[in-house]
């Protein structure tokens, strides 16, 4: 069968058979498709080329208005571009039809960010259209509406800068940095009642707050924040659809903040949510991986080490980039935590080795000092001794390397060097009762580390001087600390 290369009829059935043909290929393979086409058609290369181009575009075009059906940002995007079209047409009454349909979605889904095109398009339209009988908001409205749009954009610039300051550095150390922070932080956008604004003014208003009180370790305050955004979602049950990204994103921190603190949270409510709720940006394999994740952090806080092993191998056959590189990131770090926590040291020094890549030197860069001393504590563990002298000469150049101030981790150094040069028992657990005795005089707030890591190095010191399993010492030290700062708090 010969496809003749005109008509609208033949162009359609070349672009079906080229989707056909991809569609039916395990992996894909361009030169495969290339020469099965050829059976059919007169081809080239270049024309090849330019078949597999229109098809990408209009299977493009076909998933937009597939997506438009359950996204507000897809919707409204489209009604903002009919009003443009019907304006260069000079359907000017039509126009600013399609327009107020725009701005209606605009509120009900309260996505504010749209609202500085509504207004200039409102402008453009307003030499062509009479308003007053279809326009039926009250100048009280409109500066209402004016103060939440101002608003809502300026709270997700912040955020957005917060978080980034969060994902590259998570616990902020250098002091212009603290500066950076708290300028944004303490500004007018952040000192107004919330009360009378929308979701989305709340919602981006505790996120900020939560990722600021993680940045300075400040977990029980960030925490809190967390509880308040879980507790929007729930007074907002609607929203949860039209912002399901969001929505499991902040679950995820809600129970990793959760896990780090030892503060209790209902894991199988949640898991129950991410299963029925409807994602629009999420790919199904990031879904799987990320109820995977929900599980292994209950198995942190509760399980027996072979449930918690056994949910650490099931992570370990899955594709960890299917979250994003920092979701990634962090997922890799629970992996190598709780490897440790069972006693698997050679895969816990796996994956603290793949932390270190250079894939992640944007992440948490400031962190990358723990790495390091935790790579010289698992090879001594482990009982790599052959290799421990590198990897102490390498740790040291790289703290030299650092910007902020080191001194932490150069004494630790100092103590790990003389741990392994060590053979008596009763040497060894007097070196490690040093190092508890130097980090218990260091206020929490001043080590540069995540309370992650803190932490972990705390249980590897206390599974040694009292000799339990390292999975029930941190459950302990976690617990224990979580008590002292609720009596603290009372």
């Amino acid at each position: 069968m010969t496809f003749k290369q005109s008509g609208g009829e033949t162009r359609l059935k070349t672009y079906l058979k080229m989707f056909e043909m991809i569609d039916k290929q395990l992996e894909y393979n361009e030169d495969k498709l290339y020469f099965a086409l050829q059976k059919y058609m007169r081809l080239n290369r270049h024309k090849f080329a330019n078949i597999k181009y229109v098809l990408y575009q209009k299977i493009l075009m076909n998933i937009r208005y597939l997506y438009r059906e359950h996204n507000p940002n897809f919707e409204i995007q489209g009604l903002l571009e009919q009003t443009a079209i019907l304006y260069h047409k000079t359907l000017y009454q039509q126009s600013f039809t399609v327009l107020q349909k725009a701005r209606r979605v605009i509120l009900k889904r309260e996505v504010y960010s749209y609202m500085p095109q509504v207004t200039t398009w409102e402008n453009r339209l307003s030499q062509y259209v009479l308003y007053s009988s279809t326009y039926n908001s009250s100048i009280e409205e409109d500066l209402t509406l004016l103060e939440e749009t101002k608003l809502n954009i300026e709270l997700l610039e912040l955020l957005t800068k917060v978080k980034l300051i969060h994902q590259q550095q998570g616990k902020v150390n250098i002091l212009e940095n603290k500066h950076e922070l708290l300028c944004l932080i303490d500004n007018m956008v952040m000192n107004q009642s919330l009360t009378k604004f929308s979701f989305r003014v709340r919602l981006s208003y505790y996120e900020i707050n939560a990722l600021y009180h993680i940045s300075l370790n400040n977990y029980q305050h960030s925490y809190g924040y967390y509880q308040k955004l879980m507790k929007l979602w729930e007074e907002n049950d609607t929203k949860k659809k039209f912002f399901s990204e969001e929505y499991i994103k902040h679950i995820f921190e809600y129970l990793w903040i959760g896990i780090v603190t030892n503060l209790s949270a209902d894991y199988k409510i949640y898991l129950t949510e991410i299963e029925t709720t409807l994602i629009d940006f999420i790919p199904q394999e990031a879904q799987e991986l990320l109820i995977s994740v929900i599980e292994c952090l209950e198995c942190l806080a509760y399980a027996s080490p072979t449930e918690l092993t056994e949910k650490l191998e099931d992570i370990s056959q899955k594709d960890r980039q299917a979250c994003g590189i920092f979701w990634e990131f962090r997922i890799q770090q629970m992996m190598s935590m709780g490897y440790f926590l069972v006693n698997d040291l050679q895969n816990a020094l796996r994956y603290n080795y793949i932390l270190k890549n250079d894939k992640y030197q944007h992440i948490y860069s400031t962190h990358k000092c723990f790495l390091r001393i935790w790579n010289i504590i698992l090879d001594y563990e482990i009982g790599n001794l052959d290799v421990l002298d590198y990897t102490y000469r390498s740790a040291n150049r790289f703290f030299k390397k650092q910007e902020y101030d080191t001194t932490l981790e150069i004494v630790l150094l100092k103590k790990l060097r003389k741990l392994y040069n060590t053979v008596d028992n009763e040497d060894t657990l007097k070196i490690i009762s040093e190092i508890e005795d130097y980090l218990y005089r260091l206020p929490e707030q001043d080590l540069p580390w995540q309370k992650l890591e803190y932490n972990l190095l705390q249980t590897w010191i206390k599974g040694k001087l009292s000799k339990t399993s390292f999975l029930e010492t941190y459950r302990s030290l976690v617990t224990k600390k979580q008590l002292l700062d609720m009596t603290l708090e009372m």
